[in-house]
């Protein structure tokens, strides 16, 4: 159990700097990187404004994938899985709807955070609370 926690935090580290990396990088030359695409200046403003309210929740959602990922390179599957489900359907979906009717455009974005964030809190619940003190079998 000793070395998951190693696992765990080396998986933590590498998303970090990866990831946030590729982030930084996303926000420095989102501008040049969106002009590959559009070419309305206008509509690149506003795709840049938007890329700009989700981008850093990357960050959060690749912290809850190698949660996850830990759980289910165990075997333990169905619960990570049905969390991110409930996630999307029970978090994001009406997140973005109320934040839509509040803000616009804007607020179908801000769903997203909002759902990596929920996500990642219940993954680490469950992993701490119920995963953690399982017993874990070789599979092979």
């Amino acid at each position: 159990m000793e070395r998951i926690g190693l696992i765990l935090r080396t998986g933590l580290v590498i998303n970090t700097c990866l990831t946030g990396g590729l982030i930084v990088l996303g926000y420095l030359l989102s501008h040049w990187l969106l002009g590959l695409f559009i070419t309305d200046d206008a509509a690149r403003v506003n795709a840049e404004h938007l890329l700009h309210i989700m981008l850093w929740s990357i960050l959060v959602f690749g912290f809850q994938a190698v949660i996850g990922g830990i759980m289910r390179a165990s075997g333990v599957v169905l619960m990570p899985v049905a969390i991110s489900i409930f996630c999307v359907l029970c978090v994001e979906l009406p997140m973005a709807y109320l934040l839509n009717a509040h803000f616009g455009l804007e607020g179908v974005w801000m769903a997203f955070p909002v759902t990596y964030l929920a996500m990642l809190g219940l993954q680490t619940a469950y992993y701490r609370l119920v995963w953690r003190h399982k017993q874990i079998k070789r599979l092979v």
